[in-house]
């Protein structure tokens, strides 16, 4: 498949709803584009694993206090073990 892309002064481009499509990207997702070595683009569509309104505020706890960052790191790293784990 072949498309031409015009490129805005600010470094933007835009595509067309059939391309929109098939990479089948949302209003916000990401497109990653890479170049292959044979300097060839391929494209693919990269969505998130959770969106912003859904995440915020998913860790607050009315009472609870902030968690420090030794805190978060602590339950990161168990978070990983855990399911380094199971694989």
């Amino acid at each position: 498949m072949h498309i031409d892309v015009i490129v805005t002064p600010q470094g933007q481009i835009t595509l067309s709803e059939a391309v929109v499509a098939r990479l089948g990207l949302k209003p916000g997702e990401v497109a990653r584009l890479d170049l292959r070595v044979d300097d060839k683009p391929a494209s693919e569509a990269v969505p998130p694993k959770t969106k912003a309104p859904t995440a915020a505020g998913m860790l607050y706890k009315p009472g609870r206090r902030p968690l420090t960052q030794a805190e978060i790191d602590d339950a990161i790293a168990a978070a990983v073990a855990e399911k380094t784990a199971r694989r």
